[in-house]
């Protein structure tokens, strides 16, 4: 919960603040404006995401060892575990060196996140009308 809430503040922060800094431009802009946008590579902000997105990571680490032995169970919670582990070293790898984020491997650990979480998501349809379909 603690890592979606920093999520959600950088959020605000990319869609409230910056655009208020980049039209209003008071005098701050100039010094505030780089360390909050994430079109800075080394802004704070890019620091916000990858530690809360490690922290979720984690909590999909955890969450994996809910499932059990079934045919979906297996592959989400081999799914969650990729997912979270991948979350956590690039948090890790994020703060001994933040540039990498925009290195090829950093794109490329990007692209295969945002991949994980829609094959996680039809996964997880499917499992659900599983069971709701074991219930009914």
């Amino acid at each position: 919960m603690v890592f979606t809430a920093v999520v959600f503040l950088n959020y605000v922060i990319q869609t409230t603040y910056v655009p208020y800094l980049a039209v209003n431009n008071p005098p701050e802009t100039a010094y505030v404006l780089p360390v909050f946008t994430m079109a800075n590579p080394g802004s704070f902000a890019w620091a916000l995401e990858m530690y809360g997105w490690g922290g979720i990571g984690l909590s999909f680490i955890f969450m994996a060892f809910i499932f059990g032995t079934a045919k979906y169970e297996k592959i989400l919670k081999i799914l969650f575990l990729v997912n979270g582990s991948s979350s956590v070293i690039s948090a890790l790898i994020t703060s001994i060196n933040m540039k990498w984020l925009f290195s090829p491997a950093g794109l490329t650990a990007l692209i295969i996140w945002n991949t994980l979480v829609i094959v996680i998501d039809i996964f997880l349809i499917k499992y659900f009308r599983l069971k709701q379909s074991q219930v009914i």
